[in-house]
């Protein structure tokens, strides 16, 4: 009797699903490994320390040259950690502190060593042979900026055509720019040529480059409020609005003041009328 595919895969799912049941029944090999947990081993540290003598700096001041393993007991006696923290000394130095409290301030000295360092980028400025003056001037700004926040420029000038036949012209804005800059940057490499492209690279001067607290100064400085837009106008009175009716002047009395006498006007040299003080 011949049996269909579909038959015969069904047929065999059942056994396999049998003879794998009866398997774990029997607690054979369809267990699953687990993977082994690795324990972040502590280097230098109590037991892992490999010299035989250290010298132990105690939490009051003292220090002694001991055996490690001394060493180690009279740090548990205290309730802290013996920590290497100068393993090239002869013999090594070793603390007595707390190892958490060690990482902690380990991690947020190199935390503040990186907060201090400036990553310098390289900021490219591009021209070509017939830049006009206005935009000359607008990218010589640009690379001023960049020397400024302490950045290297790089100065490239691309030739089309025929202008590859003029590398002085290049040359010449190149040395222009450079003058331009130099008092806030120098010029690292000579103007030289790449194919078609001629390039310098222009450094910023130590003096120059602004401080940390330059730079936070720069970056928190709160940007201006936006103008608040003007009040409305009151409508004009239409033809047919009432005008209130005008008051008449009271009599002055004996003692009023008299009133000021009108300013004449006098002309200025430029023709204008002028108040007269």
């Amino acid at each position: 009797m011949r049996i269909g595919r579909r038959e015969a895969g069904r047929s065999f799912f059942v056994w396999n699903r049998r003879s794998a049941e009866a398997a774990r029944e029997e607690g054979s090999i369809f267990r699953r490994r687990r993977r082994p947990i690795r324990r972040v081993r502590r280097k230098n540290v109590n037991e892992t320390i490999r010299a035989r003598e250290v010298r132990v700096v105690f939490p009051d001041g003292r220090t002694s040259v001991m055996p490690t393993s001394e060493g180690i007991r009279r740090a548990k006696e205290l309730g802290q950690d013996l920590v290497v923290v100068s393993p090239t000394a002869r013999p090594p130095v070793a603390k007595v502190i707390d190892y958490g409290e060690h990482s902690y301030l380990e991690k947020k000295k190199k935390n503040e060593a990186k907060k201090k360092q400036h990553r310098i980028e390289v900021k490219e400025v591009k021209f070509r042979p017939n830049t006009d003056q206005h935009d000359y001037e607008f990218k010589k700004n640009h690379a001023r900026r960049f020397l400024k926040d302490g950045n290297k420029v790089k100065a490239t000038i691309f030739f089309r055509g025929r202008e590859i036949t003029h590398p002085k012209i290049g040359e010449r804005i190149l040395i222009e720019l450079a003058k331009d800059v130099s008092e806030l940057g120098s010029p690292e490499t000579n103007p030289r040529m790449e194919g078609r492209t001629m390039t310098m690279m222009i450094g910023p001067r130590r003096d120059s480059r602004p401080s940390r607290k330059q730079r936070a100064a720069r970056v928190r400085t709160p940007r201006p409020p936006a103008p608040r837009p003007p009040a409305p106008r009151p409508a004009a009175p239409g033809p047919s609005a009432a005008r209130p009716a005008a008051a008449s002047p009271a009599a002055p009395g004996p003692n009023a003041a008299r009133p000021a006498a009108p300013k004449t006007r006098s002309t200025s040299r430029f023709g204008r009328f002028q108040p007269r003080a």
